[in-house]
């Protein structure tokens, strides 16, 4: 069984969904401690539909400290920020096809997430932003798996070995920080997924004529290509060996 493991990301960028579609299994690390510096309350996408600047779009939490787990992290409560949110998508997006048919998804997505905490929100917005997509590993919380009692301070290590994994896809920035040679001191397979990589290259160039910057959020995928086009872009990816 192939398992990959990821923060519940604010509507995180396409590779996320791409290792979620390479994926058996897909664990949501959701009881580490929150990083500002991290992608759990912000993304990237373009300012306006006339330039390439980037910036961040960001969800404003209570008030927490540095040991905060992300599971604890709460959204203000009117949902004003949402409504901001989708002023800006809609100057960056408004104008392309799939557009009212992706915000009306996202809309749904956090009407549904039952509660004001950022894990809830993020879960269910990557929950049904996969489903759209037909990319349905089966998903655990972190949070929900009994761990055992492993020999190791990768919380990756020790969620595999608990669910008894053999094979676990990374992302390619894994390299920096995980230890290659404990990976394989506990029999555990690590494959990577590099859908930049595919599509910096020739091949991965011509399946994004529209030009969708790699490092934004996955909204403007979706509002560029319809779902089918995305899925052919995984599976391209996959068979090209990125």
């Amino acid at each position: 069984m192939k398992v990959a493991i990821h923060q519940p990301n604010f509507l995180p960028w396409i590779g996320y969904f791409y290792k979620m579609f390479l994926s058996d299994a897909f664990v949501i690390l959701d009881d580490v401690p929150f990083s500002k510096s991290g992608y759990t309350k912000r993304v990237k996408i373009l300012k306006d539909r006339h330039d390439d600047e980037l910036i961040w779009l960001t969800v404003p939490v209570k008030k927490y400290h540095q040991h905060t787990l992300i599971n604890e992290l709460e959204t203000e409560t009117d949902k004003e920020w949402w409504d901001k949110h989708k002023r800006h998508l809609q100057q960056s997006y408004g104008h392309l096809p799939n557009y009212k048919r992706t915000i009306g998804l996202l809309d749904y997505a956090i009407s549904e997430a039952g509660s004001n905490k950022l894990s809830d929100i993020n879960n269910s917005l990557i929950s049904y932003i996969s489903n759209d997509l037909y990319v349905n590993p089966q998903v655990l919380i972190s949070s929900a798996v009994e761990l055992k009692e492993i020999d190791s301070e990768d919380v990756n290590i020790i969620l595999l070995k608990s669910l008894e994994v053999e094979h676990y896809i990374s992302g390619k920035g894994g390299d920096s920080y995980q230890d290659e040679s404990e990976y394989q001191a506990h029999g555990i397979k690590k494959t990577y997924a590099d859908i930049q990589l595919y599509l910096q290259s020739p091949e991965g160039i011509l399946a994004n004529p529209l030009k969708v910057d790699i490092s934004t959020s996955i909204f403007g995928w979706l509002a560029c290509y319809s779902n089918a086009e995305i899925l052919t872009l995984f599976r391209q990816a996959e068979a090209a060996g990125f």
